[in-house]
């Protein structure tokens, strides 16, 4: 048979060939991915060594411009070891803050009762019922007159803390995103309880005590902004917002002495609003941003796992600080240059400032660099509710000079223009930098600025029910100073 049929003979070389084609299908292809997996490899390590000297290059930049690197680059030896104990002398005024703070004494009831209490312009409560402005100032005295007696060693220690030029709360910088800032939200109180007193001595005549109080909210928002952190900033902001409402009650019920009007007005002059916002941009950069992207190189396994109630959130920052990362380098290079453009878009004048910190936003929004969209606030509303709080403050000083001239003249003048020749150095709008607008109203006055949209609306107060189309366009309103008396 096989004789005959010599085909036959190679059968089962045909069979075992037939047999081992698909494993032999199988190691060519297997040849073919591991070339391919070779090619992947060598270009993600070349993209890597490249864009890792991409990133070197761009922080020996910001190096060389004598930009902080590190928090020992940009925190005070204080800030940096806080002291943990102190006494009446001691150089740091976080010591007395902390001692304030557990001084104050309230009841369950008073503190329900503080939480509750409506503002002076309020027509609802906290509960939501009617109520005038008349009642709402009657339940806040009322509350006062409760309260701040037997609280005098707490406001005593607010006002000394305040005078201390330095100030360190202990915080973990090397926490990153975890570092902890409680004594802001102390702050903020206290700065309501000064507020609220200020409010009482008025009632009671005692205007200078008033505008010592408010004296001491701004020194307070000094002490806020030491902490290099957009927070920190915000925070100062909305203490100084606190104090220029203070101011306006009080200089509406009467008239203070001039030599308190100029010491004052001196303490507003003085207060820097561009350089710690600047310092707060370096200390975002490094003591946050930073922070996030040499977490991820050192522990690219752990990821940014436990910065979130939702761990699964930020699962994806494995993969990028690994397999991802040449992408992950330029993401950290986009981040620093952003950085680096809103840091300078601080230190500018307005429009300008806003337009150049809402260039590089817009920028980053349109960019594959997730991980800096995400560590990122908008800075332009930073920048904004920066400008509008210098624009209050200001705009108190100017109101200020005006009660002194009052007091020396008996009359306020007819214009600023007169203010000057009287030998007061006035400030300008912040939003124009020209002359704040004011006019004389009834037995007070009127001073006001143009606000962001730099349009004069005749000194119109802003309307909470109105909500204009876009950013700054329509807002029919000014950022305003009102005295009634």
């Amino acid at each position: 048979m096989p004789e005959a049929f010599p085909a036959l003979r190679r059968a089962p070389l045909w069979i075992l060939n037939l047999l081992l084609w698909p494993a032999r299908a199988c190691w060519r292809g297997r040849r073919r991915l591991l070339i391919a997996l070779a090619v992947l490899v060598a270009v993600h390590l070349i993209a890597t060594v490249i864009t890792g000297l991409m990133l070197r290059r761009e922080l020996n930049r910001l190096r060389k411009a004598g930009e902080p690197m590190t928090a020992a680059d940009l925190l005070t030896p204080l800030q940096l070891e806080p002291a943990t104990s102190g006494g009446p002398d001691s150089p740091n005024a976080a010591w007395v803050y902390r001692h304030a703070f557990q001084a104050l004494s309230l009841t369950k009831h008073e503190e329900d009762e503080y939480n509750n209490l409506p503002s002076a312009t309020s027509t609802t409560t906290a509960n939501g019922k009617p109520i005038t402005p008349a009642q709402a100032e009657a339940a806040r005295l009322a509350l006062a007159r409760k309260v701040i007696p037997k609280n005098a060693y707490y406001f005593s220690l607010l006002e000394e803390a305040s005078r201390i030029h330095d100030c360190a709360f202990t915080v973990r910088w090397d926490a990153g995103p975890g570092a902890l800032f409680p004594h802001f939200a102390r702050m903020r109180e206290a700065a309501r309880w000064l507020a609220l007193r200020a409010e009482l001595m008025t009632s009671e005549g005692r205007l200078e005590d008033a505008l010592a109080d408010a004296a001491t909210i701004l020194r307070i928002a000094e002490h806020a902004k030491n902490d290099p952190v957009l927070i920190g900033q915000l925070v100062a902001y909305a203490l100084q917002g606190i104090a220029v409402k203070s101011l306006e009650n009080t200089l509406s019920a009467g008239q203070p002495s001039p030599a308190a009007c100029r010491a004052l007005y001196d303490q507003l002059g003085s207060i820097d609003q561009i350089a710690p916002s600047v310092r707060t941009m370096r200390g975002e950069r490094v003591i946050w941003g930073r922070w996030v992207y040499d977490h991820l190189r050192r522990h690219p396994l752990q990821g940014l796992t436990g910065l979130s109630d939702d761990d699964n959130d930020y699962q994806w920052t494995i993969l990028y600080a690994t397999i991802g990362r040449p992408l992950f380098n330029l993401d950290e290079i986009a981040y620093l240059r952003f950085m680096r453009e809103e840091t300078t878009a601080f230190k500018q004048p307005w429009p300008a400032s806003t337009r150049a910190a809402e260039s590089p936003q817009r920028g980053l929004e349109h960019t594959p660099y997730i991980l800096a969209r995400m560590i990122t606030p908008v800075f332009t509303k930073a920048v904004e509710y920066r400008e509008r709080v210098t624009a209050l403050l200001r705009g108190a000083q100017i109101a200020l000079a005006l009660k002194a001239y009052k007091a020396e003249q008996g009359a306020y003048p007819e214009s600023l223009a007169a203010l000057e020749q009287a030998g007061w150095k006035l400030p300008t709008d912040p939003f124009t930098q020209k002359p704040y607008h004011y006019r004389r109203e009834g037995a007070g006055f009127l001073v006001w600025s143009t606000g962001p949209d730099m349009d004069d609306d005749n000194g119109r107060d802003f309307d909470p029910k109105h909500k204009p189309p876009a950013r700054f366009v329509g807002e029919d309103y000014d950022l305003t100073f009102r005295c009634t008396g």
